[in-house]
């Protein structure tokens, strides 16, 4: 495929322990609402590449929202519904992305930090003509600077 077929490239970008790491990050952190740490310059930077932002998180709408109003660089992103309220958090997201890519194909980068060898083996399986990246930080620091570069360098790819 060309790069112009290929349309926007899509970032399904989780919340806890991606942009919200659980106990620290790599770098300098911001605290929302006295809640939550986030790093601002991986918002920044993750806000600044032509990726289509789309919310694939266990969050709410209204958590969501609130959360987007204090972080601004990632305002302009939609979420995807995750169905199936018996079934574990990881595989709905999966099964939302697939749905999403099936609507709208595009190259992709997922970012979680509960990706397992399932989810990883499935993207291969569905996707393997297509570019895509999967990044899983540590949930304890998020995205750490070479998943950060390696996010940004797909994203240029496509530019």
């Amino acid at each position: 495929m060309a790069k112009s077929e290929l349309g926007r490239p899509t970032l399904y970008l989780d919340v806890d322990g991606v942009i919200l790491p659980f106990d620290r990050s790599p770098f300098e952190i911001k605290t929302l609402n006295g809640l939550y740490s986030y790093a601002p310059e991986v918002v920044r930077r993750i806000g600044s590449t032509c990726l289509e932002l789309v919310w694939c998180t266990s969050w709410g709408k209204r958590e969501l929202a609130e959360l987007v109003d204090e972080i601004d660089a990632l305002r302009n992103g939609r979420q995807l519904e995750l169905p199936g309220a018996n079934t574990p958090w990881i595989a709905r997201k999966l099964d939302a992305a697939i749905s999403d890519q099936e609507i709208a194909p595009t190259p992709f980068v997922w970012a979680d930090d509960d990706i397992t060898s399932r989810e990883r083996d499935e993207i291969e399986r569905l996707f393997a003509d297509r570019p895509h990246l999967l990044v899983q930080p540590d949930r304890r620091l998020g995205v750490d600077e070479v998943q950060l570069r390696s996010i940004e360098d797909f994203a240029h790819r496509f530019e």
